[in-house]
């Protein structure tokens, strides 16, 4: 086998089997958290020291990488393929988004709007959708674990696509959604060694992805949608590349129609659009290119919401809404925003807005896989900023910090640290005084904050020419 030939092969086992071991426990574990049964017993902590071990060896494999040790491909895919084939009979592990997924999959799937009713009014209604079996055992199931069934559905029309797959896959069992985000997360793998070639870079580097924790717990485990707009920003960023061989409009309109995927799977990639302008308009094409490539990705946002256009906009967007204007959790610099300044929401979306236009057009270095170094500080300033940083939602982050693999510090600090949001539901269950839960976050925020001034402050002293720190 190509990885027991290279250099302190011995290490490169040692970090593939511990990192096999860790999660091999997670899924044995996993089948302690039984959905509404046991909170104050569940094992949260053995799991996060699990998670820790985990994270252990693969921040010494990536520190390997870095100073120029090569493993083989085959044996670092291997690794990564046994890990997600050891979670894929595991419990959920505190999180019960999937449940949802399973309902507007369903719902989506018998030929009605996902957008038109909240959980807890389909609850109960068999004439809503007769033949979908929402009296069965197993549609009760999943409508009494959707959290907060009140509030209508938020993932757009590519996502609630993905959802009809999964319940097309297994009816109302969430395994099938797990099927699809596990192709998916397959794909984004693939990607990711099409990009790092593309870009002159080690095929190997695709080891920051497959082998990390965060990706591990979030996508295999924890089944979360965020794989998805990984997906599409990976496909914007391959096509960005072709374009920049091959300059043409149809090239930017690709590129940008790639984005608007993104932007249905999840909405937040839109603000890498700038980003993309950029590229586009550095090239020959300029503004006629920019706008072939804003087109692109406006054209296909509008045919992905069209079908769901009939309930209204007020209602189709009445979930999403809700969860702009009240959501808040695991903040870290919003929390100094609310604290300080009046409508700490919209200064945050104006300082996310208004970084995501700087990143690009103060670039000065026209290569082509500078992009990816774009999308990646872009994706990191909004996550920073928002009022609910949650660990899926760094997904895209760790995908794209995979092809650039030049600010692995901040996505080795990432994948550790927000681990730590788990610990907000062992205070919760046990009762622990309420400081608790601001003192941890803190930790975790300013680790990652340490992080990324590192990086900053070492781009600075070897910068030539490029933008400070990025």
């Amino acid at each position: 086998m190509k990885l027991l030939r290279q250099p302190l092969d011995w290490i490169w086992i040692s970090c593939g089997a511990v990192l096999l071991g860790s999660v091999g426990a997670w899924s044995l574990l996993s089948h302690s958290f039984v959905y509404g049964q046991g909170y104050a017993d569940r094992p949260i902590i053995t799991f996060l020291l699990l998670y820790g071990l985990a994270w252990g060896a693969f921040a010494i494999a990536a520190r390997r990488l870095s100073l120029g040790e090569r493993p083989g491909l085959r044996g670092i895919v291997l690794v990564a393929l046994t890990a997600r084939l050891l979670l894929m009979p595991s419990s959920l592990i505190q999180e019960n988004d999937v449940y949802r997924y399973v309902l507007d999959g369903e719902v989506l799937l018998h030929g009605e709007n996902p957008y038109r009713f909240a959980p807890l009014e389909v609850a109960g209604r068999t004439e809503f959708i007769p033949d979908a079996g929402l009296d069965s055992p197993q549609a009760e199931v999943i409508l009494s674990r959707i959290g907060y069934p009140e509030i209508p559905t938020v993932y757009p029309p590519a996502a609630q696509v993905s959802f009809a797959l999964g319940a097309l896959l297994a009816g109302w069992h969430w395994q099938g959604q797990r099927w699809v985000f596990g192709a998916l997360d397959l794909l984004v793998l693939y990607l990711i060694v099409v990009l790092l070639r593309a870009s002159g870079r080690p095929s190997q580097w695709v080891l920051l992805y497959g082998w990390n924790p965060l990706i591990l717990k979030e996508v295999s485990n924890s089944t979360h949608v965020d794989v998805l707009a990984a997906v599409f920003i990976l496909m914007a960023l391959w096509m960005s590349y072709r374009y920049q061989g091959d300059p043409t409009t149809r090239a930017a309109a690709l590129s940008g129609a790639m984005l608007g995927f993104a932007v249905l799977a999840k909405l937040y990639p839109l603000i890498l659009l700038p980003a993309l302008c950029v590229v586009l308009y550095r090239k020959q094409g300029g503004w006629r290119h920019c706008a072939a490539g804003i087109l692109g990705c406006g054209a296909v946002v509008a045919a992905g919401y069209a079908p769901f256009l009939n309930i209204g906009w007020r209602n189709l967007t009445r979930g999403l809404h809700i969860f702009a204007e009240l959501w808040k959790m695991n903040e870290g610099a919003f929390g100094l925003l609310q604290a300080t300044v009046p409508e700490a929401r919209v200064v945050a979306g104006l300082i996310v807005a208004t970084i995501a236009i700087l990143i690009p057009v103060l670039r000065q270095d026209s290569a082509p896989d500078r992009v990816v170094r774009d999308v990646f500080w872009v994706l990191l300033c909004w996550f920073l900023f928002i009022p609910t940083p949650f660990p899926w939602y760094a997904v895209s982050l760790v995908a794209a910090a995979s092809v650039s693999a030049e600010d692995r510090p901040i996505l080795l600090t990432l994948s550790g640290c927000l681990a730590l949001y788990y610990l907000s539901f062992l205070y919760q269950y046990r009762d622990y005084s309420v400081i608790w839960w601001p003192v941890t976050r803190t930790a975790e925020h300013l680790a990652i904050w340490g992080a990324v001034a590192w990086v900053i402050l070492r781009a600075r002293r070897t910068a030539t020419g490029s933008a400070p720190g990025i």
